[in-house]
């Protein structure tokens, strides 16, 4: 008799630990699956449209990034459907796990439907469908990689894209010579293939300006723009890092790079981080015809007294002081950190000092490789300390995937003498804005 008691209380407990574990919301409820014989398909794709990352690929990618950190754009990520958690038509989304081979699992959160629409009936979508899922993706917590809450959609369906197109997009085309150069799919496809420290040099691109992103007409006298096969952004498009114009020539004005004209572009291709194909710095235009079409000049970031931000650059000027031509430097990717290592204190060429904090924040200053540089949180503040009264501190800036990490506009600086404090000031109630991620500061005293 007493066994059979203890044997029900024992099978009462578990069961309760059943419905407790049920009971707890999304996403804290994803199954913990651990396959017998772990997945060896090899990562592979560029995670465009025409060319999506496998799982495997956005599983090495998003994983790289810190605990609930996302994806700076959106990716598309291709497989097949594995298991479906939930397609709730009431909220317009489905949750959902896709996978290469069965072993390995990416996990699809509360996204939309094709077209970004919301799903309208449980049986949309089947086990076994294969998809591409475009969206933003994070770290969850820094072990589970998903798609941001409500933040992807179905761009493709068996094959299928929003209104039956085919989900192939742009045809690879050429081979990177002078004579038959690579339209912007081909040299996607080629510059992806490319490990995080490979490139492929005297590599020839062509194809037709699809939209400018900056062009520098001062010291740098470069250009980032994206190329693509019909001059539109809908389909795949190439993108040019810091190129120069004709016969590697400096740009003088904005007016020398248009919307619509089609260029031929020689220079390196790289895939940045191992995950961004690019042609690298230094490229130069070879051929460029048309007429094309002035490209709006990007608003100026409303920003604080005292902070100007021009591309990547961030210019902290006191109003109160004439500059002279006494400088100091540092360039934080020759200082020897380790990746992801804390940084409080560097020096300055001259001994001046440079104080990293996080200013009461839980994410601190760190160094990162990929950043070549230091990556300052919200509410993080610099203070630089001269060896005389400063006028001017200049921070250049990282880019990534077409985001520039410039700060928050809302950041604040003041300045006492030979001391300046810099504040990446973020007010919202979630997130964090925009990240400084700095790789060089250069101070400028006054007169």
């Amino acid at each position: 008799m007493k066994k059979s008691i203890l044997s029900l209380m024992v099978l009462a407990i578990a069961g309760l630990g059943f419905t407790g574990c049920d009971d707890v919301p999304m996403p804290y409820n994803q199954p913990n699956i651990k396959p017998d014989t772990p997945s060896e398909v090899t990562p592979k794709g560029s995670g465009t449209a025409a060319d999506p990352y496998n799982v495997a690929k956005a599983l090495e990618v998003v994983s790289a990034l810190e605990a609930n950190a996302q994806t700076v754009s959106e990716i598309y990520v291709k497989g097949a459907v594995k298991e479906i958690r939930e397609i709730d038509p009431s909220y317009g989304n489905a949750t959902y796990y896709i996978t290469d081979d069965g072993k390995n699992q990416i996990y699809i959160y509360r996204s939309k439907y094709l077209g970004n629409k919301k799903f309208t009936s449980s049986d949309q979508l089947s086990v076994g469908d294969s998809v591409v899922v475009c969206g933003k993706f994070t770290n969850y917590s820094g072990n589970t990689p998903e798609t941001v809450t409500n933040g992807s959609y179905l761009y493709s369906l068996n094959g299928k894209t929003q209104g039956g197109g085919s989900e192939t997009g742009g045809e690879a085309k050429g081979d990177g010579t002078q004579a038959n150069p690579y339209n912007a799919t081909g040299a996607n496809k080629a510059a992806s293939a490319l490990s995080a420290d490979g490139k492929l040099e005297n590599v020839y691109v062509t194809g037709i300006i699809s939209k400018i992103k900056s062009i520098d007409t001062g010291s740098f006298g470069n250009a980032e723009y994206y190329i693509s096969e019909d001059g539109t952004t809908n389909g795949d498009q190439f993108y040019v890092f810091r190129g120069y114009y004709t016969n590697g020539d400096k740009f003088t004005s904005k007016d020398q790079l248009k919307v619509g004209q089609k260029v031929t572009v020689l220079g390196t291709l790289v895939n940045y981080m191992g995950n961004t194909p690019e042609m690298a710095q230094g490229s130069k235009i070879v051929s460029i015809d048309g007429s094309g079409t002035t490209p709006d000049t990007p608003d100026t970031p409303v920003t604080n007294e005292g902070i100007t931000i021009s591309g990547t650059t961030v210019t902290l000027t006191h109003s109160g002081v004439t500059a002279g031509t006494t400088t100091a430097t540092v360039d934080l990717s020759t200082l020897g950190f380790d990746n992801a290592a804390e940084v409080t204190t560097v020096q300055l060429s001259d001994g001046a000092t440079v104080t990293f904090a996080a200013n009461g924040e839980q994410n601190g200053p760190k160094y990162y490789n990929a950043t070549k540089g230091v990556r300052v949180y919200k509410n993080n503040t610099i203070t630089i300390e001269g060896k005389a009264n400063i006028a001017s501190i200049v921070f250049d800036c990282d880019s990534y995937q077409g985001t520039d990490y410039v700060g928050n506009t809302t950041a604040t600086v003041t300045f006492s003498g030979n001391k300046a404090v810099y504040t990446n000031v973020f007010k919202g109630d979630t997130g964090g804005g925009t990240q400084l991620r700095i790789k060089k500061i250069i101070v400028t005293y006054a007169k």
